[in-house]
């Protein structure tokens, strides 16, 4: 034989010489590569699956929180105190010396009275307030001139402008009775002064029961 002249005889040979259509040039056949594909790509679906996952628990903890449709309780309490607004004391009168002008004497020789136990006016007014007013929640304003003295004690309290009812008249002067301020300042000096106080209550409604009323002593 010739050479360079094919055998007649391999053809199978040459054909196994070249490989076949199916063959793999790394020696890898379709059915060893396809896992092997799988398992590079595994980690990328764990990824989606989680963040799914993730997704939907944001949701349920949305639509199920236990505390989303829930009221705030309100609690009432037949014993709160009253509400006191006392007003800032107008000076009427400073003794045999007439009230301080700004344009005289600068504002830090000046300090007016100020009210310091208004937690103890609630108490106070809850025990003197009239028990029917109590009960339906009715409350007043009135006008009150008194004298501040220099310790800060409140003396002769008298009406300037009642509220119309004898027995809330008669609550508004045992409070201001009770009432204790810083007192008035003249240059550094504790004063006396007269002075007008405004006072509003308005109690809480405890309803029909009469019994809820505060204990007086």
């Amino acid at each position: 034989m010739a050479p360079g002249t094919p055998h007649r005889g391999s053809g199978v040979g040459g054909v196994a010489a070249f490989g076949s259509p199916t063959s793999d040039p790394h020696g890898m056949t379709p059915s060893s590569e396809f896992p092997q594909r799988r398992r590079r790509g595994a980690p990328r679906e764990i990824w989606f699956v989680a963040f799914g996952v993730a997704i939907l628990a944001h949701l349920l903890l949305f639509l199920f929180w236990p505390t989303r449709d829930i009221e705030p309780l309100e609690v009432r309490t037949a014993s709160q105190p009253l509400y006191v607004a006392v007003g800032m004391p107008e000076v009427t009168s400073l003794g045999r010396d007439r009230i301080p002008v700004a344009e005289v004497l600068p504002d830090t020789s000046w300090a007016s009275p100020r009210i310091w136990n208004e937690a103890f006016l609630q108490r106070t007014l809850a025990r003197e307030w009239p028990r029917d007013l109590w009960t339906w929640g009715e409350g007043g304003r009135a006008t009150i001139a008194l004298t501040i003295t220099a310790a800060g004690q409140t003396g002769a309290p008298r009406m300037v402008e009642g509220s119309g009812d004898e027995a809330v008249d008669r609550a508004f002067l045992a409070l201001a009775e009770r009432m204790r301020f810083s007192p008035a300042r003249l240059q550094g000096v504790t004063r006396e002064v007269e002075a007008e106080i405004s006072l509003f209550v308005s109690p809480p409604a405890v309803g029909l029961d009469r019994e809820a009323g505060p204990d007086r002593e």
